[in-house]
């Protein structure tokens, strides 16, 4: 393919990395020009990084110096020598890293490392929190996400719905926040008024979420204990009631949790977790997803 320069509709706000942990271990950023109306980043990535392009009105072009990376939704590739330019575009844009990449970013306004550090720090921030408060959770929550965005893409999600669940997937247990200690790291089995507070965790991260996220991220964070015999919680939906984004997060939040060590109980076997994802399946779980899960992970995933 030759290169060139790639014009596309409407322009983008910030470069959101989805595989960043609590540092910049994905990711090297540095400034290398800032003027009254230029702002010229670069950015290092690593492959298998997703980063979103989200409309915003300040003019912003990306030249990839090195690597390569895909549109999700048109299946495109970029490569190194050519110029994304965004110019009237509504849409959330999608680009997954194929090959470790450069990138330079290119702004009118001297934010796009501001802009870029500030979305990070609100993530740390979070995650931070939930850290101080349960290290199973956070590290539980990071499992789930890589196995949520794998899931997601192979689904063919792309734009702001492959945004939303792997929001979701990554602040699906930020509820658990609010939960008392003693009932959080219980290391015996919980009794039935334990569980009612530990079920509230789905629910008591509405407003953490709708602040900083959407409302859709928390309709996919509420939905996800939800099952499609109406046994799940807080509202006994089931089947079609349940979007697919929660139906997909249960699955690997399950096998996630199957599959960890806990003070109260052993990890099980990627087989054994396996197994009770298909006697589960078509009464708990989505028997096409389950069946999508095991097609990505036939043996035990490295997360």
């Amino acid at each position: 393919m030759q290169h060139g320069v790639y014009y596309f509709k409407q322009i983008q706000n910030e470069m959101e990395l989805e595989d960043r942990e609590t540092s910049f271990s994905s990711s090297k950023i540095d400034r290398i020009y800032c003027g009254s109306a230029l702002d010229i980043g670069r950015f290092e990535l690593k492959a298998g990084i997703l980063f979103y392009i989200e409309p915003l009105g300040v003019m912003r072009s990306y030249y990839i110096v090195s690597g390569f990376c895909k549109n999700l939704k048109s299946g495109e590739y970029f490569r190194a020598g050519d110029m994304l330019v965004f110019d009237e575009f509504d849409e959330l844009m999608t680009l997954h890293v194929e090959d470790d990449m450069v990138l330079l970013i290119h702004s009118e306004k001297n934010r796009v490392i501001e802009s870029f550090r500030e979305s990070n720090a609100l993530l740390i921030q979070i995650l931070n929190e939930i850290q101080d408060k349960d290290h199973y959770t956070k590290d539980h929550s990071i499992r789930v996400f890589k196995l949520v965005k794998q899931m997601a893409i192979a689904r063919g999600y792309h734009s702001q719905r492959l945004f939303d669940i792997n929001k979701a997937a990554r602040f699906h247990d930020v509820g658990k926040i609010h939960v008392p200690d003693e009932v959080l790291n219980k290391p015996s089995k919980l009794n039935q008024p334990e569980f009612e507070i530990i079920k509230k965790h789905v629910s008591n991260s509405k407003d953490m979420i709708s602040e900083y996220f959407n409302d859709n991220i928390y309709r996919i964070i509420e939905q996800h204990h939800e099952r499609l015999d109406g046994s799940g919680y807080p509202k006994g939906l089931r089947a079609d009631e349940i979007l697919e984004e929660s139906k997909i997060l249960a699955i690997c939040d399950s096998y996630d949790a199957m599959t960890t060590d806990r003070v109260y109980k052993a990890a099980k076997e990627h087989e054994e977790a396996i197994g009770e994802l298909l006697e589960m399946a078509g009464s708990q779980y989505d028997a096409e997803l389950v069946n999508l899960f095991i097609e990505l992970f036939p043996q035990k995933p490295e997360l």
